[in-house]
């Protein structure tokens, strides 16, 4: 089992080496999410839904899960954790689609 968790992390990072490479990672953010942070990543995606597509309904939806998303995290994550390590959050920000991963104890 604990090789099945360390391949599925080789292939996280490997994938998001073959994005950065080709050019198409927007932005990337890992660390705890603060209601600062919070701010910052959503005013970056109202600019990338911006310059993304012309369809207004689709560009709200995107815009509204991915702030509901991490403000729930800043919400409702536990103070235990509010120290923790870097890895128990992250953001990656493709030209094609974004990705917010969370991890709790």
């Amino acid at each position: 089992m604990v090789e099945n968790l360390g391949k599925n992390r080789v292939d996280e990072f490997i994938d998001l080496y073959d994005l950065i490479q080709k050019d198409e990672l927007e932005y990337i953010f890992r660390g705890n999410f603060t209601p600062e942070i919070v701010k910052t990543i959503l005013d970056l995606a109202h600019v990338t839904l911006e310059s993304l597509s012309n369809v207004f309904k689709i560009k709200k939806k995107v815009y509204y899960i991915v702030g509901e998303s991490l403000q729930n995290i800043t919400r409702h994550s536990s103070e235990i954790f509010s120290d923790s390590s870097p890895d128990n959050f992250s953001l990656f920000a493709s030209k094609k689609r974004l990705k917010v991963l969370c991890y709790n104890r």
